[in-house]
């Protein structure tokens, strides 16, 4: 018998976690290999000690403590264990949809690892992955998802400290993942707003406190998604119409992912690094109101007529 798993880094959340399952679940889909349950619980001091995030959040958000089930076909408990202990291991093959199974009498365990390739492997599979991710999420969380509206723009405010600020400017082109600043998602909504014609609704998705993000949150009609966990936080980003993301966030990346809507980040800190593509044509890059890009204004401006058109057939 042949099976797969997933292999989670030390101390990664859950958006780089989500690489490799995807990819088990693309392996365990086309070849109809049973998958073992993940493990992802990641009990870590390391996000309360930097700082940045609301302490109450933690068990959800950073642990990632009791946010998913054991889906259908899954393989969890001792059968998991025997497995893990008795199987000859496979190192993840270079094609996971063209590359023959391992052969033999023994139990055949193929690991997928790390972030190998982001969202490559599996651009063309949305649907099955976000289909599966709903159905391992436990219930309330997709519920509370679920209950909330459609809403017409999204801030994924990244806050926890394992993202530094920048020193210098040039550190959003050469340094990796750094914090978005503040005053960018400020002003990339008053951008939207203005092309819109009006405070359009925006919902804030952020690792962050209150206090923090005052600045974001005293703008009017804009609000904050509590109680939260990723999996809702996720859920409710990919519904957005427009999203703000962060640089160099997976988070930011997989709602964008899952969502397929124009998705803008800061300068230098474009989410097609992780392979990111939108099948349907909506922009994803950069942005600067300075140099604002002709392309996300259209679908802006399309998607303003769009939302009027609702408005008066309502």
């Amino acid at each position: 018998m042949v099976y797969c798993t997933s292999l989670f880094a030390r101390g990664t959340g859950l958006g780089n976690r989500l690489f490799p399952w995807a990819r088990s679940v693309l392996f365990s889909s086309v070849h109809r290999v049973p998958m073992l349950k993940p493990m992802w619980v990641r009990p870590s001091i390391g996000p309360i000690a930097r700082g940045g995030i609301a302490p109450r959040n933690y068990l959800r958000q950073f642990a990632l403590f009791n946010l998913f089930q054991k889906r259908e076909g899954e393989i969890s408990g001792v059968l998991r264990l025997k497995i893990l202990q008795s199987a000859i291991r496979y190192p993840e093959p270079e094609s996971l949809l063209g590359s023959p199974l391992p052969s033999g009498e023994a139990p055949s365990l193929i690991t997928m690892q790390r972030d190998k390739d982001h969202f490559l492997p599996f651009a063309q599979e949305r649907s099955l992955i976000l289909n599966e991710f709903r159905k391992m999420s436990h219930p309330k969380w997709v519920r509370l998802a679920d209950s909330l509206p459609s809403y017409p723009v999204a801030l994924n405010i990244r806050r926890a400290k394992d993202f530094p600020d920048p020193q210098l400017p040039r550190d959003f082109h050469a340094t990796g993942p750094i914090r978005t600043p503040l005053w960018w998602f400020i002003d990339t909504l008053n951008y939207i707003r203005a092309v819109f014609g009006y405070s359009v609704p925006a919902i804030v998705v952020s690792d962050g406190t209150r206090l923090d993000l005052a600045p974001v949150l005293s703008l009017e009609n804009v609000s904050l998604l509590e109680p939260g966990c990723p999996i809702s936080d996720l859920l409710v980003l990919s519904k957005a119409k427009l999203l703000v993301g962060s640089g160099g966030s997976s988070f930011s990346a997989w709602a964008s992912y899952f969502g397929q809507s124009p998705t803008v980040t800061f300068p230098g800190q474009s989410l097609t690094w992780f392979k990111l593509q939108h099948t349907n044509g909506a922009y994803l890059g950069e942005f600067d109101t300075r140099t604002p890009s002709s392309s996300f204004e259209y679908q802006v401006r399309d998607l303003s007529r769009s939302l009027s058109r609702r408005i008066v057939v309502c």
